[in-house]
């Protein structure tokens, strides 16, 4: 399944009296550790289940405001009970929430998508930056957009610029109306309400389908690239009139051919640059070939194929780049067994 909505980071300012800090922090690094002084730079790594805080505390000297910056992935409410039973609370001057944090992913002509989210929620447009406003109203959400896949962390700079306020809803209110309409929206940006279909056929002489397609399934999830809708067996023919089985993953997608091509020809190597499948896509019956590509780049298959491989690993999350990995030492071990 392909994610197009998430949360992001909660973000929780206090404001502490002068002298009182050092004891509260005591308290605060029980809840969580301390990440520097700059807002901005957390926002790089604060992921969807991170939890801020932003200590806004007077210098003890010059009584000048300085900022210190906390990371937890325990809930706010925790925090407030570790600072209640530690008789922190009585250091806090004033405490408030930053907007809530909305992360949504869009391929193609973004702006037209954007348009319309911002018609359908009464939205105003906002630059994605500051991370920390000050400004906007506690019960208002910032919306971000991204073309990157959300199963990790989405840098700064992979970011559209233009992002979204939204004052009327809750948080979880506008959640649930861009998880309704997520692929409406999508289709809005792609300019066409049409996915496309595509069957990826796995053969190996080894006859190891199951661990071939547990990979299908892995890269498909971990790279965020569509649904895989309908999956068994088929006969086919080869050039010499035999017939072979061959395992079918039906796979619905926003990409392109040239794209889902790419991924599934790093699949077909493993990490000592053995060819271990092949695996062959097809799209409206026709069999998607990268003899031109080949061409054009001046690439060896193996050539192109490990190049593929190490470009799918990068963008796949670590849980998933796990599993690929575990994965490929079945198909060695596999192998050896066979043998």
């Amino acid at each position: 399944m392909i994610y197009l909505v998430r949360s992001g980071p909660e973000k929780l300012v206090i404001a502490f009296g002068k002298g009182f800090f050092e004891e509260a922090e005591r308290t605060i690094l029980k809840w969580g550790e301390y990440a520097g002084n700059d807002p901005e730079e957390v926002s790089t790594f604060a992921g969807e289940y991170c939890r801020v805080l932003i200590a806004i505390v007077p210098d003890e000297e010059t009584g000048e405001e300085r900022l210190r910056i906390y990371v937890s992935n325990k809930s706010h409410v925790t925090l407030f009970c570790q600072l209640l039973n530690g008789d922190a609370v009585s250091s806090i001057l004033h405490c408030w929430r930053e907007p809530g944090y909305i992360m949504m992913r869009l391929i193609g002509d973004a702006e037209a998508a954007i348009a319309k989210i911002k018609e359908d929620l009464n939205a105003t447009y906002v630059n994605k930056k500051p991370f920390f406003r000050r400004t906007l109203p506690e019960d208002s959400t910032v919306v971000y957009f991204t073309a990157e896949p959300l199963n990790k962390i989405v840098p700064d700079e992979a970011m559209y610029d233009t992002a979204l306020l939204v004052e009327g809803h809750t948080k979880e209110q506008i959640m649930s109306i861009l998880r309704l309409r997520s692929g409406e929206y999508l289709s809005d940006s792609m300019g066409t309400p049409d996915w496309n279909g595509m069957e990826i056929q796995i053969g190996d002489k080894e006859k190891r389908f199951a661990t071939h397609r547990r990979r299908i399934h892995v890269a498909v999830q971990g790279l965020q690239i569509g649904t895989i809708v309908e999956e068994g067996w088929k006969r086919e023919y080869t050039l010499m009139g035999k017939v072979v089985k061959v395992y079918v993953l039906r796979l619905f997608t926003p990409l392109d051919a040239e794209e889902v091509k790419g991924f599934l020809s790093g699949l077909e190597y493993d990490a000592n640059g053995e060819r271990v499948a092949d695996l062959d896509l097809f799209v409206n019956g026709e069999k998607i070939s990268w003899k031109d590509k080949l061409t054009k780049e001046g690439l060896s298959k193996k050539e192109l194929g490990l190049e593929a491989r190490e470009n799918m690993l990068a963008h796949l999350d670590p849980f998933s780049a796990r599993q690929m990995r575990d994965l490929d030492d079945e198909l060695k071990n596999e192998a050896i067994s066979a043998g």
